[in-house]
């Protein structure tokens, strides 16, 4: 009788361990399954100039005195964003980019060095009157980013 109790206490705590390694796991891969159908249900359009104003111009009047400028995010490191969607639903902004990290390398005595640090900002000039705005970035992105309101 007692091995029966100490092997069903056994599978039971097996059975645990596994639970609390594989249900966050299966969560996460839940919510990524979710926000990529959202993602390819969104009606994309690459015709942003009616949404948004990016790159914003070197001339600020230009934008209108309407127009409100939106920091989306701030990125460590020195980024090119380029806009490859956008779509306008339900007071939500949709904004697209594809980001690259530009390498910024200075020669100087045979040693090559990279800056200390660099802060991408990512801006638009928005000319709809959105709720919400979500931005997804696309490529190499894997270092840090704040997402500044």
């Amino acid at each position: 009788m007692k091995k029966k109790e100490d092997l069903l206490a056994i599978t039971l705590a097996i059975i645990l361990l596994l639970s609390i390694i594989y249900i966050p796991i299966l969560g996460v891969y839940i919510l990524n399954v979710i926000e990529d159908r959202r993602y390819e249900q969104i009606p994309w359009t690459q015709e942003c100039s009616k949404f948004v104003e990016y790159p914003l111009p070197q001339d600020p009047s230009s934008t209108g005195k309407n127009a409100t400028e939106i920091l989306l995010l701030r990125l460590e490191g020195k980024w090119i964003f380029n806009l490859t969607g956008c779509a306008y639903e339900d007071g939500v902004l949709f904004l697209k980019f594809t980001s690259k990290r530009v390498s910024q390398y200075s020669e100087s005595s045979g040693v090559i060095q990279t800056p200390l640090a660099y802060i991408s900002d990512l801006r638009v000039v928005s000319k709809v009157n959105a709720e919400k705005v979500i931005v997804y970035i696309r490529g190499d992105t894997n270092k840090k980013i704040t997402v500044s309101p």
